[in-house]
């Protein structure tokens, strides 16, 4: 992976894609492989490293350092 890229995709699931306060709660996947730095963060709440088993939600924003990759399984 490049460093410092991320990508953020719409999570559809049954009824469609949540928006709002629903968002805010709704996991979109979980972190199967990592290597590196990896950390995911959302508005007022605090950056936070991922690790391996660790959740990633709809509204989070996922960034890798320059020795990071990461696999998420999405939901």
């Amino acid at each position: 992976m490049a460093e410092g890229r991320f990508r953020t995709v719409p999570i559809i699931g049954v009824g469609g894609v949540r928006t709002g306060r629903d968002a805010l709660e709704l996991v979109a996947g979980k972190v199967v492989e990592l290597s590196g730095q990896v950390s995911a963060a959302r508005d007022g709440a605090a950056v936070r490293p991922l690790a391996v088993g660790g959740e990633v939600f709809a509204d989070d924003t996922v960034t890798t350092g320059p020795d990071g990759a990461v696999v998420i399984l999405l939901a």
